[in-house]
């Protein structure tokens, strides 16, 4: 308990904004590759559990694998007593690497922030029941077990017979692991390697598209404010999605004009007779709208209105829509 104290003091101070804090501002910044492109909501946030989950995996074969690593894990596997607290018994510097890891997972892969607190909620629970000291009836435990790793099951992870080390689900990496062969490290190594190319691949592509450092950038407006103000003289609507996202069942806001973002440099001489007036652009989420508003900067536009959530929001706000 000393030590869940201490590591929770010390995350603070060394990591002043939690994972889920991170994805927001990541999201925010538009960081990570699949804030490049547009995916449906639960896709990204299935995703993002997946991903965060195949990190923490190899995170923890490599911490068995490598030797050094493996005198800072052992603090967790030298609990005599298996129980609960076990689970939350590890070295600070542990702690810190795997923070940094998870931490490097949000910023190359931009998981949304509900896919990062699913993922935490469940990671930490999923902690405390591997590690209770509990039965199950083998009956059931025998049907659990394929869907989550039990007390049973875990309790061979920390058994200190020749070979147990291995997780019982972890297949060939795991018996190399426990022999201490190189391939988990290299596996593990060259894993966290693409994680950091595509870190850095994600601000190559978002410096080439030329979007902006941030949302703050940019002038927004939610579906509600926009619904209120629809009747303005003053105020256009342009969405940049495509024909046939634009004519779909999700519809569009009525008297908007259709230019998709691949021709919009090309066609924004169309948009001459608004210069004057306030253009709020829209697509389906807000990704496309983003980079669309930057084009018409570059074009000479200037009073430009983003709709944050896009037409998802629109909807969901159950908003009146033309259709077709």
């Amino acid at each position: 308990l000393a030590l869940v104290a201490l590591n929770t003091v010390a995350l603070r101070v060394a990591f002043p904004i939690a994972a889920t804090g991170l994805a927001l501002h990541a999201t925010d910044q538009g960081w990570g590759l699949p804030q490049q492109v547009e995916l449906p909501e639960i896709f990204s946030v299935l995703t993002g559990i997946i991903v965060l989950n195949l990190a923490i995996f190899f995170q923890h074969v490599l911490f068995h694998a490598a030797p050094t690593l493996w005198r800072l894990h052992r603090v967790h596997h030298a609990d005599l007593d298996f129980d609960v607290t076990t689970g939350t018994r590890f070295y600070p510097i542990e702690i810190f690497l795997s923070m940094a890891i998870k931490f490097a997972v949000i910023l190359a892969f931009g998981p949304p922030a509900l896919a990062v607190l699913i993922f935490e909620v469940v990671l930490n629970a999923a902690a405390m029941f591997n590690h209770a000291n509990v039965r199950i009836p083998s009956s059931l435990e025998r049907m659990v077990r394929w869907f989550i790793v039990t007390p049973d099951m875990h309790r061979v992870h920390h058994s200190v017979l020749p070979g147990a080390l291995a997780y019982r689900y972890l297949g060939h990496l795991g018996k190399e692991a426990a022999a201490g062969r190189v391939g988990p490290i290299r596996t593990a190594l060259i894993t966290i390697g693409v994680i950091s190319l595509m870190s850095l691949l994600s601000m190559f592509i978002k410096r080439f598209r030329k979007v902006p450092t941030s949302a703050s950038d940019i002038n927004a407006i939610d579906a509600m404010e926009l619904n209120r103000r629809l009747g303005s003289n003053d105020l256009v609507v342009i969405d940049v999605r495509n024909p046939d996202e634009f004519s779909s069942p999700l519809g569009h806001i009525e008297n908007a004009i259709n230019l998709p973002l691949p021709s919009l440099a090309a066609r924004s001489h169309e948009l001459n007779a608004y210069r004057k007036r306030k253009i709020v652009v829209v697509c389906l989420s807000d990704k496309r709208s983003t980079q669309a508003i930057q084009s018409l900067r570059d074009e000479g536009f200037e009073d430009l209105i983003l709709l944050r959530g896009g037409m998802k929001e629109w909807a969901a706000n159950h908003l009146p829509v033309t259709i077709g």
